[in-house]
């Protein structure tokens, strides 16, 4: 799927992709975040940087499949102001229902769908 922007719509950038290595076949690639000594190498995967325009999504005039693009864009008119989304509790107990059933409806055949975690940022008022 191509996708149509306009190029103001975004920002160039760059982002590390893992190189695709046949020993991955066998073995989990992985990277510490330590030193673990002399004998056991830090990480078993060599990172290539590549040169990308990122696009906002959002003004898209096509509809963005997950199947094809591997994310979706959904809008939620959720019960809260945006003054709620500073209280924990309002989020727990009203937008994440309201997320679980839009992701719910769109997801059918998911076996399950869990919102795990959200963030709650100091008030500017």
């Amino acid at each position: 799927m191509e996708l149509e922007y306009e190029r103001q719509d975004g920002v160039d950038t760059n982002v590390y992709y893992m190189v695709k290595d046949p020993k991955h076949e066998t073995e989990k690639p992985y990277t510490l975040n330590f030193d673990p000594g002399n004998e056991f190498p830090r990480t078993n995967v060599v990172n290539e940087c590549k040169d990308i325009y990122v696009r906002n999504a959002r003004t898209s005039q096509q509809k963005l499949e997950y199947r094809e693009c591997g994310f979706a864009v959904f809008t939620l008119k959720s019960k809260l102001s945006p003054d709620d989304f500073y209280h924990d509790g309002k989020v727990t107990t009203t937008y994440y229902p309201e997320c679980k059933k839009l992701l719910t409806d769109a997801f059918p055949d998911a076996a399950r769908i869990e919102l795990l975690q959200h963030n709650v940022g100091p008030t500017l008022h």
